[in-house]
């Protein structure tokens, strides 16, 4: 018997619940962040896509980039994941 497998890439908003569901994914089902990375939130800050991260959310850690939610913590701004939308497809379209 043959098993098919499939990788998972994963993205997520550059907020405190996005960083939750990405170590969730990845525990749960094995995925790859995607485009999940400091580099890549600080690249969309300074294009000045974001906004302050919603007050009262509970900070969140991010093992497989632990300076991705040290940025978090330290600029206390968020980036939704529609505002990479064309930055995403690109990657894809290579």
């Amino acid at each position: 018997m043959t098993t098919a497998r499939s990788r998972i890439y994963w993205h997520a908003d550059f907020d405190w619940t996005g960083l939750r569901t990405t170590g969730r994914a990845l525990t749960d089902f094995g995925a790859v962040p995607w485009s999940m990375d400091a580099r890549t939130y600080r690249r969309a800050l300074a294009r000045g896509e974001s906004e302050p991260l919603k007050a009262g959310d509970r900070r969140s850690d991010s093992p497989w980039d632990p300076d991705l939610a040290h940025a978090l913590g330290e600029t206390g701004r968020a980036v939704m994941e529609e505002r990479l939308i064309s930055e995403l497809l690109d990657t894809l379209r290579r």
